[in-house]
């Protein structure tokens, strides 16, 4: 008989990959107070001590796992070099908004408050919105942005969050294209009319 061959044991980096990518399916479905260090390292199918070892407990755990979201975010709302800024902005926005709704429980969680608010997690959240603004704004050539363009720019990114979440909590209640449409009418008011005005 032939021996079966050995499934190879997961890396350090895989083996913290899953555990984080489990974190956001834990915390989109219950709220942080109600998952537990065991309930992870059930769900894992790993000892605490492993937990442990890899984010310093449940606390740990849960920041890590912001930190994942926001790195997710981040990437999908990557702006394409070759195509218009406005087709650019468009493109991030589909990826952006299919994000929210594959993860809505714990975007609305930490951007309306509870965990997400205190002084470890708010940071982290504020690190993308900065990180956005910033691309949005050398995608469109400006390198000495002044403060009304800047404001232009962040105060749009605040639009998005608010208009996403109305979108979730009335439970997607028109499509994405008409969602992606208003957040679309909303830059080019915004923020391209500011873009297209000297500083």
């Amino acid at each position: 008989m032939l021996a079966m061959p050995r499934t190879a044991r997961p890396s350090v980096d895989e083996r913290r990959a899953r555990l984080l990518a489990l974190g956001l399916e834990l915390f989109s479905k219950r709220a942080y107070d109600d998952v537990s260090t065991d309930d992870i390292a059930s769900a894992a199918g790993v000892s605490k001590g492993l937990l442990y070892h890899y984010f310093s407990g449940k606390r740990g755990y849960y920041v890590a796992t912001i930190r994942e979201l926001a790195r997710r975010v981040i990437s999908v709302t990557e702006l394409q070099p070759s195509v218009t800024l406005e087709d650019a902005v468009r493109t991030s926005l589909r990826s952006f908004v299919a994000f929210v709704r594959d993860n809505a429980d714990f975007y609305r969680a930490l951007l309306r408050g509870g965990v997400g608010s205190d002084d470890e997690a708010q940071p982290i959240i504020e690190n993308v919105r900065q990180t956005i603004s910033r691309r949005i704004l050398s995608r469109a050539g400006v390198t000495e942005p002044d403060r009304r363009t800047q404001t232009a720019v962040y105060g749009w990114i605040g639009f998005i969050e608010a208009t996403s979440l109305d979108w979730i909590a009335h439970g997607h209640d028109h499509d994405e294209d008409e969602l992606i449409g208003v957040m679309m009418s909303s830059f080019v008011a915004l923020v391209g009319v500011r873009l297209a005005q000297p500083n």
